[in-house]
């Protein structure tokens, strides 16, 4: 199993490179996304629990709220990161089963030849920098077997809109 690591700075292209990567049919776990998908759901408890029920509005976690209550307080991040890495990652790792799984019953489906080498799973775990940053220095890191960060010049980073500006002029 090959597991590729993909992270980047804010409008860097990770977003391109990551739709490159389900195009061609590698299973693609976005890590952000299943962080804040746990996050309004069964971590809601124990981040209530931890941080106070005004921390979600309308069922839906605050996230300014939240950045202004772990930022700057050590011990606040270093309890949000025990609530949500460990969930993640139990995710990511039913990601990989779940598609292990599959690619597993199409091989015996198919009941071909194949090459040399094709008996290799690969996935693509895709980490905001931040949260590559947060997990490299707590030594936490998922597994994987190559890391890929995408960069692009601090200019070139200027003059790129970024997901959630293109969506605001969607609107």
């Amino acid at each position: 199993m090959k597991v590729i690591g993909l992270t980047g700075g804010i409008g860097s292209g990770k977003s391109t490179l990551l739709n490159w990567f389900q195009m061609k049919g590698i299973p693609c776990f976005e890590s952000d996304a299943v962080g804040r998908e746990l996050l309004n759901s069964s971590l809601r408890d124990s981040i209530i629990l931890r941080f106070g029920e005004d921390i979600y509005f309308d069922g839906i976690l605050d996230r300014k709220k939240m950045a202004k209550r772990v930022f700057g307080d050590k011990k606040a991040l270093a309890d949000l990161n025990k609530i949500v890495h460990p969930a993640v990652n139990e995710a990511f790792n039913n990601f990989i089963e779940k598609n292990q799984k599959k690619k597993h019953k199409q091989k015996k489906r198919n009941k071909q030849t194949t090459k040399k080498g094709s008996n290799c799973f690969l996935f693509l775990l895709f980490v905001c920098l931040f949260l590559f940053f947060c997990l490299w220095f707590s030594h936490w890191l998922f597994p994987s077997s190559l890391s890929l960060l995408v960069l692009i010049s601090k200019k070139l980073e200027k003059q790129r809109p970024t997901k959630k500006e293109k969506n605001e002029t969607n609107r």
